[in-house]
């Protein structure tokens, strides 16, 4: 039998992973995890835009944990470096793992590093380090995992929950543009924890695929724009894909933009906006069809594809 729904909120662990330097098997970065050089840049993008972007997010939800994944054979210079942010921000976790580390090991042993009890249902968010959260970021998001929740008990939602911001921003050479993205590298995963279910986490399928683990996929739009995309040059899987708008536009969404320096130079026009209006199509197109073959597969009791 169903439970009746609770009188107070329902708990969760809310868990932000972030890949820092973990090796991947494609592009460049398969060799770069430990090259100084390479890292060296990671940590001025990372103190840039991605920690400042965080920690003032956090502020409105405490009960978040950071988990900064790093590669097992990471050089010492960024060992004193994570020392240093673990110092100053007790809730972000450092971690030094293999590449096939459990995700069940990972949330074991950040609960256990916070001193915080396992709770029934686990929220997981993806984040990379070279990228930036809004100001309500955590708190929009943490309000909608309880709402999912709350349907939940009342059997309006099935779990496990993709949750998704499909709105926000590329900073590009002091230039910003609005994007939107359904299946964008933000996205978080509500599960609920049980002994004979290993856990799925936000890390268990590209941020394009996985909804295909998700029994329900919610969609944020009313939050407007949320997160924040930086391209640069040693970024491999990013291109800008947005429509121009003032910069002034996301000073108050995103602080980190405050004292970043305009663009001296714009060369765009007309081809900019068609070229805008086509990744955005091919994008979003590329998204649904995703989604209606997994519906179609799932309804024909076939896997994901």
């Amino acid at each position: 039998m169903r439970e009746t729904p609770i009188s107070r909120k329902p708990t969760f662990n809310h868990l932000i992973i972030t890949r820092y330097n973990l090796p991947v098997s494609w592009g460049r970065r398969g060799q770069l995890h430990a090259d100084e050089d390479w890292l060296k840049e990671r940590q001025r993008l990372f103190e840039r835009y991605c920690l400042p972007s965080v920690v003032l997010a956090e502020r409105s939800c405490p009960s978040v944990t950071w988990v900064l994944r790093c590669a097992a054979d990471s050089p010492p210079s960024l060992r004193i470096f994570m020392a240093q942010v673990r110092q100053l921000y007790p809730w972000i976790i450092p971690m030094y793992l293999e590449e096939n580390a459990l995700a069940s090991d990972i949330v074991d042993e950040s609960l256990k590093q916070r001193a915080s009890k396992p709770c029934r249902f686990l929220l997981t968010t993806r984040l990379d380090s070279d990228d930036a959260v809004g100001r309500d970021f955590v708190k929009d998001l943490q309000h909608a995992a309880e709402r999912s929740l709350e349907l939940e008990f009342l059997g309006k939602r099935e779990l496990p929950v993709l949750i998704n911001f499909p709105f926000g921003c590329q900073t590009v050479h002091g230039r910003l543009y609005l994007s939107a993205d359904l299946g964008n590298p933000f996205v978080s995963f509500l599960e609920e924890r049980s002994d004979d279910k290993p856990i799925i986490g936000c890390y268990s399928g590209t941020h394009r695929d996985l909804h295909q683990s998700a029994r329900t996929v919610s969609q944020l739009m009313a939050s407007g724009a949320s997160w924040l995309q930086v391209i640069h040059g040693s970024n491999e899987a990013n291109v800008v894909c947005g429509l121009r708008v003032p910069r002034r536009a996301g000073l108050k969404r995103y602080l980190v933009l405050r004292s970043e320096k305009r663009s001296e130079t714009y060369h765009g026009g007309i081809k900019e906006v068609v070229h805008a209006i086509r990744n955005q199509t091919v994008q979003l197109g590329a998204y649904c069809w995703k989604r209606a073959t997994a519906s179609m597969n799932q309804s024909m009791g076939r896997p994901g594809q």
